[in-house]
């Protein structure tokens, strides 16, 4: 499979690849344990490169997709993986692509479009679990009722807000219908089998 991922590679000089397919090419040997600069050397690409197109085939699928088709450029995606590691240089292309897509714009992007994640906003992100229960254990607390009437508003107006995000996430799929069900109200005799 690894010569014939070479031969593919090396027997296309007349349409060349894309650097998402030379990223594919070099992700099938390094998925057989060969080293980068022997991937490098047997697909003609620098070691640096080679390296930088397996960073990108290590990152989240959706920050690949991004790259495959042709939303994001490899180089930039690769930059933002080295600067900002994966999970976080995701948020940042999907954050940037979605603002794209709410304009109505075609996905294109590019440094000016990617704004870095603010460390306070990260740093809320990350401890928002522990924010809202230690909330919750506030609202309970007797001395709550002896705050200012405003700061109390403003913490149930908060917790308001957090229990409505909390309870959208969790979807009841036992009261969710399907094919079958739809099927059995149309046809009494399949509700009596």
């Amino acid at each position: 499979m690894e010569d014939l991922t070479v031969a593919m590679v090396q027997g296309n000089k007349s349409n060349p690849h894309s650097a998402y397919e030379y990223a594919i090419a070099c992700k099938r040997p390094a998925d057989k344990g060969r080293p980068n600069s022997e991937i490098a050397r047997r697909l003609g690409l620098s070691g640096e490169w080679g390296k930088s197109l397996l960073l990108l085939m290590a990152a989240p699928k959706e920050l690949r997709a991004r790259v495959a088709n042709d939303a994001l450029t490899v180089t930039l995606a690769v930059q933002l993986l080295k600067e900002h590691g994966s999970e976080e240089a995701a948020e940042m292309i999907e954050e940037a692509a979605s603002e794209k897509e709410a304009q109505g714009k075609p996905v294109k992007l590019t440094r000016k479009n990617i704004k870095p994640n603010n460390p306070f906003t990260k740093a809320v992100k990350r401890s928002a679990p522990a924010m809202y229960d230690a909330l919750a254990n506030v609202k309970k607390d007797p001395a709550f009722a002896k705050l200012n009437a405003a700061t109390r508003e403003k913490l149930l107006e908060i917790m308001v807000t957090l229990e409505k995000a909390k309870n959208d996430g969790a979807v009841d799929h036992s009261k969710q219908t399907t094919i079958f069900d739809a099927a059995a109200a149309h046809d009494p005799a399949k509700t009596a089998a």
